[in-house]
């Protein structure tokens, strides 16, 4: 094939396949370099392939903790209740976390009922 015969698509196609060729075989000098540190003993083989863990975020709360805090909260915002996303900022955890709570432990919860879109109320029986 010469070059001169080549149509403008072909050589875009060309000059695209050329760069991927490239990339690929910096990616492989790579990864020829780190086998050959691992095999000289130079980079321990487990600090080369484990990432570090993400550290917790503190101590794990009681169990029914959540239960108890959010109980309290719509307690004393009434019959309008809150919003989810209120409520999340307030018990600094995340919207899906309490959604989910809702649907499972909330369920099972004498007057705790929705009271609009994405809005909760509790009215515990006197």
């Amino acid at each position: 094939m010469k070059l001169s015969e080549l149509s403008s698509g072909q050589a875009v196609l060309l000059i695209k396949l050329l760069k991927k060729k490239e990339k690929l075989e910096t990616q492989l000098a790579a990864v020829e370099s780190r086998l050959g540190k691992l095999s000289s003993g130079k980079v321990s083989a487990l600090a080369a392939k484990s990432p570090a863990r993400p550290k917790s975020k503190g101590p794990r709360a009681k169990r029914g903790a959540l239960k108890k805090q959010v109980l309290a909260l719509l307690k004393s915002a009434g019959k309008k209740g809150l919003p989810v996303k209120v409520l999340a900022k307030k018990l600094k955890t995340t919207s899906p976390r309490l959604f989910t709570w809702f649907y499972t432990t909330g369920e099972n919860v004498p007057g705790l009922k929705k009271s609009g879109r994405g809005c909760y109320a509790y009215l515990p029986k006197k």
